[in-house]
């Protein structure tokens, strides 16, 4: 998907924005070796903006400035804070030049993109999304498989389920059996658990899924945004993340309670997978291996 103000930016200068379609992704950039602790690649994930760009402009420019630039962004949606606003989409793409002039971005829509049909419009106008292509897909990142998911389809809010819930399953099903894909990581906008004062609130088919996930194995993380906070928990083997620190109203008293961004990162060699949360000056500040 190629924003449809393209045409603002000067020719030969990758900027490449993929948001739920179900086109081929090009990376532009030339990738050195990291550090060994960074791995040898790398992607960045972010959540909930919400028209908070004081904060995700400092975010971006973090994100765009990282050497070697990741391979990848993803953002687990709400980047509006009330859908169906045109001038909000151009502001969007606007502060995110630092990350879309150096690598792709893919986003998981958030229920503050809305579902009605002027939104769904404005969404695919904005995005090249054809009519009729679903807002859920995945990517093979070297060898890591992304899968972006909708919480937010009409009539099937809160949920994973009917369609959507049975191309889960094969596109689980493909990546496990497949011997060039080292790990899984699955983003949606809605946590299956929620934390922070919606603590007890879950997806309405939060057990199914999580039974699903602890059958697969390469599954490294499952991330989500909508609670403005960071949090990390481990349940029965599966990592589940919360990154909804890019701009919008901090929740606090909860823990985890600041702006971040989260840099996971790779190595090909020990196929160790290294996370990073990451403060709005840069600071680390939690570190997993995976």
């Amino acid at each position: 998907m190629i924003s449809p103000n393209k045409n603002k930016y000067p020719s030969g200068l990758c900027f490449v924005l993929i948001l739920l379609t179900t086109f081929s992704i090009t990376t532009c950039s030339t990738h050195t070796s990291s550090p060994k602790s960074d791995g040898e690649y790398s992607f960045v994930v972010y959540g909930d903006l919400r028209q908070g760009f004081g904060v995700y402009e400092k975010l971006a420019r973090n994100m765009g400035n990282i050497k070697p630039v990741p391979l990848m962004a993803v953002c687990t949606g709400d980047l509006l804070f009330k859908a169906g606003k045109e001038a909000e989409w151009i502001n969007f793409w606007k502060f995110s030049k630092p990350i879309t002039e150096v690598m792709p971005l893919l986003i998981a829509r958030g229920n503050h993109e809305g579902n009605d049909l002027p939104s769904e419009w404005l969404l695919r106008k904005q995005t090249n999304i054809a009519e009729g292509d679903p807002f859920y897909f995945s990517r093979q990142l070297e060898k890591q498989k992304l899968i972006i998911l909708d919480t937010e389809i009409r009539g099937e809010e809160n949920a994973i389920i009917n369609d959507q819930l049975h191309w889960l399953k094969e596109e689980l099903n493909l990546s496990t059996s497949n011997a060039e894909i080292d790990g899984i990581f699955i983003f949606m906008h809605r946590p299956l658990y929620r934390q922070g004062r919606n603590k007890g609130q879950k997806l309405k088919n939060a057990e199914e899924l999580h039974q699903l996930f602890v059958e697969h194995k390469k599954i490294k993380a499952v991330v989500a945004g909508h609670d403005h906070m960071y949090h990390f928990q481990n349940k029965d083997g599966i990592n589940y993340v919360i990154s909804g620190g890019a701009g919008a109203q901090l929740r606090h008293g909860y823990g985890g309670d600041f702006y971040h961004y989260i840099k996971f990162s790779f190595s090909d060699t020990d196929k160790s997978v290294n996370m990073k949360t990451i403060g709005l000056f840069n600071e680390i500040m939690e570190e997993k291996n995976l």
